[in-house]
């Protein structure tokens, strides 16, 4: 399953979560519309966007967390130069997979040990992205979406990732927590309709509560 698959479904499984718990009949039409664009979403992926792909089905990875990135108006370089000797590593044994918000580099096998460098969701959205083979690692060129838009950052690593669900999962929250959260990143991420139809939403439940 390629990385925008799985961001739909986790996302998917938590708004069936929040819907079967949701008391408020304005916030539950909400979430069933939101639930609705999803699967839309998803019917609508390609089958595939892997640039090179090998199977990494139940491998463990470590995460590669030493990296250099720079930028121009159309695009973005990452370069990881911790590998020496990568240029020989077997191609057959190197998975790149892109969407248009996500980036994955898996290596197989390098001298004993797998790596994974990822970045899901990648700051902001790209057109494409190619790996490049260097003789001490590679390097990543995406091509933005939005050209002259500067990145502040790249988005979350796999350790960043899983740093802060182990802090979520630290923190106990109620499922209205998990919702006003979930709403609220839908509204910061979000076109104008969305911030429309979740403000909405957020008055239906006040006058509600007011009467």
């Amino acid at each position: 399953m390629d990385s925008r698959k799985f961001e739909i479904n986790q996302d998917l499984d938590e708004l069936h979560k929040l819907s079967n718990e949701c008391t408020r009949p304005s916030v539950r039409a909400f979430l069933m519309s939101h639930r609705i664009k999803l699967e839309e979403d998803l019917k609508s992926l390609p089958v595939s966007e892997t640039k090179e792909s090998v199977n990494t089905e139940g491998l463990n990875f470590k995460a590669i967390d030493r990296f250099a990135w720079e930028q121009d108006d159309d695009n973005v370089k990452i370069y990881v130069t911790c590998f020496e000797g990568f240029k020989s590593h077997p191609k057959e044994k190197v998975s790149f997979e892109s969407t248009n918000t996500s980036m994955c580099v898996s290596i197989i096998d390098f001298k004993g040990i797998n790596y994974r460098l990822r970045f899901s969701p990648i700051h902001m959205n790209i057109k494409s992205a190619r790996i490049t083979y260097k003789s001490n690692g590679f390097s990543i060129t995406m091509k933005k979406e939005e050209s002259g838009v500067q990145w502040d950052r790249l988005g979350l690593t796999t350790t960043q990732i899983r740093k802060k669900k182990e802090e979520e999962e630290k923190t106990p929250s109620t499922s209205g927590d998990n919702l006003i959260r979930l709403m609220k990143n839908l509204y910061e991420n979000g076109d104008d309709s969305m911030k429309k139809t979740i403000a909405e939403a957020w008055d239906k439940a006040r006058m509600g509560d007011t009467e």
